[in-house]
């Protein structure tokens, strides 16, 4: 079982956001958001970095990724090449017995996402504040869906490090302390995540993201028998990356369907959640709040 099971979640009142805004955000303009650093599932044969300063992301399509092994420029993590980088990123990140994954690693193949991650491997081993959000409901018109909206991982402190989790296969976990935690608390793997590849000359570890979709589907995990929502997960994919305020942001799509439905009916109706995910250095953490661009949805409402 993911250690994530023994969090609670917690709905998050409209009312309060909106009077924590009001009281506690500096004025800002809807267009902090750099669309320089925006980069969506929709655009063909992605291959682009995103970042500022000296924090730079790499951001892959499947097409680029496969183009990339062709031309050798990225070494897939069962190569003889990628398995000899990741052991060099295991030892930089800190990773070693006591800190490698024990947790499964989620199924998922590099086509099956529609965007792959480049994390810098100069950022491995930092500390970092991960969190999520339900921030969509496709269905307009069930109440009961609707409420879902807002719902939130609260942040967690976690530290990222390569590590492998079997005779051929790497992955980069996000270690931490599910609560009660201290500076003495011992880490565990809280997300694992299947590495895909090393790209050498952009120095980055190529992660998938999309089983983040599968292992913390926020509905899933609240309602595990889908008693409350009537649905069960099917598909996940990550569909889009941004990164400003010195936050990465990116969007995982969760697909789920009716508990009866066959998974393999392409007719079935489906009910998408959109679940937005954010990771950032604790060394640039201000709890200071800043306006995004408003996401369509339902269940809130705008205030100046």
């Amino acid at each position: 079982m993911n250690a994530f099971s023994a969090i609670s979640f917690r709905l998050v009142a409209n009312v309060l956001i909106a009077a924590v805004v009001i009281g506690c955000s500096k004025p800002t303009a809807l267009d902090t958001v750099n669309a320089d650093n925006l980069v969506t599932a929709s655009e063909a044969a992605v291959n682009r970095s995103i970042g500022e300063g000296k924090t730079s992301y790499q951001i892959l399509s499947k097409d680029s990724f496969e183009k990339g092994v062709i031309s050798k420029t990225i070494f897939p993590a069962n190569s003889i090449e990628g398995q000899a980088k990741l052991k060099v990123c295991a030892e930089a990140s800190g990773s070693n017995d006591t800190t490698t994954p024990t947790t499964p690693v989620p199924e998922g193949k590099p086509e099956e996402s529609q965007l792959l991650l480049g994390f810098p491997i100069g950022l491995l081993g930092e500390n970092q504040i991960f969190g999520g959000v339900i921030t969509a409901v496709s269905d307009k018109e069930n109440e009961t869906l609707g409420q879902l909206k807002l719902t939130d991982l609260p942040p967690l402190h976690v530290r990222t490090v390569v590590a492998k989790t079997s005779e051929t296969q790497y992955a980069m976990a996000l270690m931490g302390c599910v609560s009660e935690c201290s500076e003495a608390s011992q880490q565990v793997p809280l997300i694992v995540l299947p590495v895909a590849g090393v790209d050498e000359a952009k120095g980055t570890v190529l992660v998938d993201l999309a089983p983040l979709g599968k292992e913390l589907n926020l509905v899933a995990m609240m309602d595990p028998e889908g008693e409350f929502t009537k649905l069960k997960a099917k598909s996940s994919k990550t569909v889009a990356f941004d990164y400003s305020l010195s936050t990465l942001v990116f969007d995982v799509e969760s697909h789920m369907i009716p508990l009866e439905a066959d998974p393999a009916d392409a007719t079935v109706k489906e009910t998408v959640f959109n679940v937005r995910w954010y990771l950032r250095l604790t060394s640039t953490f201000n709890p200071a709040f800043e306006t995004r661009p408003a996401t369509p949805g339902v269940g809130f409402f705008m205030t100046d």
